[in-house]
């Protein structure tokens, strides 16, 4: 499923990733039902059941060998990961836990600045993408230094 693969460019500006047949904004992978997956029965596709999902999974591949790389390709493969992992990770997420039925666009994408500010105090380099008002602020998460 394209909805659940990190590398994909999340629009045309996007500076890392691969284009894939389309793009793929924050929106459109926090859409994805697992249970729209088709699983091939006697020849006939048909949606799958609850009980045939055993879980969600998010790839990514266009970052490999961490252990060969040099500090400095390390740091951009870091950089890469975070921008291109989050947020579509938080989603892939709450899509894992979730049943479609009680998830709401609306209210994920109100919900996620909260988790920004924890992506940005652990330096987690994420993609802000213009879907979310990152600049609401949250006061519940307090660093005490």
């Amino acid at each position: 499923m394209d909805r659940t693969v990190f590398d994909i460019k999340y629009d045309a500006k996007t500076p890392y990733g691969i284009y894939f047949s389309n793009y793929l904004n924050l929106e459109r992978s926090y859409g994805w039902d697992p249970l729209s997956a088709i699983a091939p029965e006697n020849g006939k596709a048909r949606p799958l059941g609850k009980d045939e999902v055993l879980g969600v999974e998010g790839t990514i591949s266009g970052r490999h060998g961490f252990e060969y790389m040099t500090p400095e390709e390390r740091t951009t493969s870091e950089k890469y990961l975070g921008y291109m992992a989050f947020p579509r990770i938080a989603a892939i997420a709450e899509i894992g836990w979730s049943p479609q039925a009680s998830r709401s666009w609306d209210g994920f994408k109100t919900r996620l600045p909260y988790q920004g500010e924890r992506w940005d105090a652990d330096h987690i380099e994420y993609y802000k993408t213009p879907e979310v008002d990152w600049k609401q602020p949250s006061g519940l998460f307090v660093i005490n230094r």
